[in-house]
């Protein structure tokens, strides 16, 4: 059954996508430091209210792993090949919709 735990997603001006989240009182970390948007953006965005789901966090929130996804105008869909999926509202519209994929590293903190 899947299970859901709350964090948020920044994209900052390096090109590096990160999530926090708060997974059974253990911080969760994602970093994806090489994000291929289709068409190309590069600007800034951050949602503060970000939702992962998982099935078992000791097995699907762990090592690295691919992923595919859009963003844009509203909103973050990411799919990683694990079946683990993080949704977000963007706390500020951006231009157009960008279809997103790369590889993100789970760790704890």
């Amino acid at each position: 059954m899947s299970k859901t735990a709350p964090g948020n997603l920044t994209f900052d001006a390096t090109g590096v996508l990160t999530g926090e989240f708060n997974v059974d009182n253990y911080d969760y970390v994602l970093s994806c430091p090489d994000v291929a948007f289709q068409p190309p953006s590069t600007s800034p965005f951050a949602a503060d209210v970000a939702t992962v789901t998982y099935n078992d966090r000791n097995t699907d929130l762990i090592g690295n792993q691919p992923y595919t996804g859009t963003v844009g105008p509203a909103a973050i869909v990411v799919n990683f090949e694990n079946g683990v999926t993080i949704t977000a509202q963007l706390n500020d519209h951006i231009s157009g919709s960008h279809g997103l994929a790369g590889g993100g590293a789970w760790s704890t903190k």
